[in-house]
């Protein structure tokens, strides 16, 4: 063989070589997949004293109905530094799934409110300053830790009712809490 014919055989298979090594099985296929909005498992909503409470007290909720944090709104309480305040049936948790679960409240305070403030949740309406059976509560008085507050059996159409005492005085810094709700099926 003469010598440029052996070039022309070594650059051909110096081209095609890597080619047949490389595609050796090559299977493509594609899916596709689409998202759609589905409602949420709870919503806070203002109760039925929320006005009088909002008028009288100061009591203010303001929802955030469109958040990638998972922040679903926030709260305003008025405290007074010489008269108690009660705000029963001002917030209305709702549930939406049919599907029964367990529902739980984590309370952080960061900083306390006055000496006698609680935070209430209950299955039943708050009836005037009487706290209800099977009502749970939390004081927001001291930043001490806290198991999370559980309701179990939760469904659609059911409400947990919210009411505050919140007690008189001034605190030393203003009072803040987080509230962080979750519902597992």
């Amino acid at each position: 063989m003469n010598r440029k014919m052996m070039l022309v055989l070594v650059a051909v298979v110096a081209t095609v070589l890597p080619a047949v090594a490389v595609a050796d099985v090559l299977v493509v296929g594609f899916s596709g997949g689409t998202g759609h909005e589905i409602g949420p498992a709870f919503y806070v909503q203002p109760g039925s004293n929320y006005m009088a409470a909002s008028e009288a007290a100061g009591f203010k909720w303001t929802p955030d109905m469109v958040s990638s944090t998972e922040f679903i709104g926030n709260m305003t309480i008025g405290y007074m530094t010489n008269e108690t305040i009660y705000e029963v049936n001002v917030l209305d948790i709702n549930f939406t799934s049919s599907t029964s679960g367990t529902f739980m409240i984590n309370i952080t305070v960061t900083n306390p409110f006055p000496e006698g403030s609680y935070i209430y949740f209950s299955t039943s309406p708050f009836a005037s300053t009487a706290i209800p059976a099977h009502t749970m509560n939390f004081t927001l008085s001291s930043t001490a830790s806290q198991t999370a507050l559980t309701f179990s059996g939760v469904h659609k159409g059911e409400t947990i009712y919210v009411a505050f005492v919140i007690g008189s005085g001034a605190p030393s810094t203003a009072p803040s809490f987080t509230l962080t709700m979750s519902e597992a099926f």
